[in-house]
């Protein structure tokens, strides 16, 4: 059987690879399986850390699922930073600030009708709602010249069906990788009004195609 080379700790890679998504060393000194040492390294799991991902929240999340108990159809406030940019008999249009990705004009779409998977919708809906999303989309992409808008439906924290807008720029964040939701700072915005300047060159540009 080989033997590890002079001065080698054991378990110091798996240490370092836990230590890389937060983890902590909370114990030492502790003898495992086959008489060896080991130790203790917990991570912490507080909300905050955590978000607001249905795996983290399930019952509220699944709760939410039904319309009785829905927030979005029960008219309760929105989250802070969220601006509505147009109500109409068909979508909820809503801008984010600072905005998910650091992305410039990051908004979502949202029926009126409360579904919880977009397979439910039924087929004349889902299409008239993805009509109201390319129009949405359209308007995004002219007011922020945007070099291409990305389309993510999730609903992973908001059980009422939803689609992300994200604007992509040649000089975003994201060039060889997925779009990290979770980085909103600093604001792709020069300031709170510029972003105001935004929602209302929004509502302005999907007035124009209802005309």
């Amino acid at each position: 059987m080989p033997h590890p080379p002079e001065g080698y700790e054991p378990g110091v890679p798996a240490k370092m690879l836990y230590r890389k998504f937060g983890f902590v060393e909370t114990e030492k000194s502790l003898i495992g399986p086959h008489n060896l040492p080991i130790c203790r390294m917990t991570v912490d799991l507080s909300d905050e850390k955590r978000g607001s991902r249905f795996h983290y929240r399930y019952t509220e999340f699944i709760k939410a699922a039904d319309k009785e108990n829905c927030p979005v159809c029960n008219d309760e406030p929105a989250p802070d930073g969220q601006n509505d940019i147009e109500i109409n008999n068909k979508v909820w249009i809503c801008g984010e600030y600072p905005g998910q990705g650091r992305l410039f004009g990051k908004l979502y779409v949202m029926p009126r009708e409360h579904y919880f998977h977009f397979e439910d919708m039924p087929e004349k809906a889902a299409s008239e709602f993805m009509l109201e999303v390319k129009c949405v989309g359209k308007a995004l992409r002219k007011v922020t010249g945007a070099e291409k808008i990305n389309y993510e439906m999730h609903s992973n924290s908001g059980a009422h069906l939803h689609i992300h807008l994200f604007p992509r720029y040649l000089d975003d964040d994201f060039q060889s990788a997925p779009i990290d939701y979770r980085i909103s700072e600093p604001a792709p915005y020069e300031s709170y009004e510029e972003f105001l300047w935004f929602i209302e060159q929004m509502r302005k540009e999907l007035k124009k195609s209802e005309e």
